[in-house]
């Protein structure tokens, strides 16, 4: 099984949000299955935060058009985020998604505790 805590970046949620992620912005396992559409990042109340034991500091939340479901990733385990091909790539592959239950929603979200970065819709987009 794959060492996540050797794979992960901390500051990827830095990136996504210096880059300007839009909501909509599709997102790949690094095996190229698409899992659905970006929507938001949750983070995890400071004090909660313990990556030793999978409480991750900040997730991206992503709508599985196929599925009907919500998918929340650690950012840690995004890999990249190309803003002209509207593209995200992560670091782990399905097997990693479906291995960790990312499909769960977070504790701390259910409990409403994040601190939630909505995504600016894409540029001539029409929420209405």
């Amino acid at each position: 099984m794959t060492n996540l805590m050797e794979l992960r970046d901390e500051e990827a949620w830095q990136m996504l949000l210096d880059k300007g992620l839009k909501r909509f912005t599709d997102v790949y396992t690094a095996d190229g299955v698409h899992l659905g559409g970006a929507i938001r990042i949750h983070f995890r109340p400071e004090e909660e935060v313990d990556p030793g034991v999978k409480l991750w500091a900040a997730y991206l939340e992503i709508f599985a058009d196929e599925l009907g479901e919500h998918i929340f990733v650690p950012t840690d385990f995004v890999d990249e985020y190309d803003p002209e091909a509207n593209k995200v790539v992560l670091i782990v592959d399905e097997k990693v998604v479906e291995h960790e239950t990312w499909s769960n929603i977070p504790d701390f979200v259910a409990r409403k505790l994040s601190t939630v970065e909505e995504l600016p819709y894409p540029e001539g987009y029409s929420a209405v």
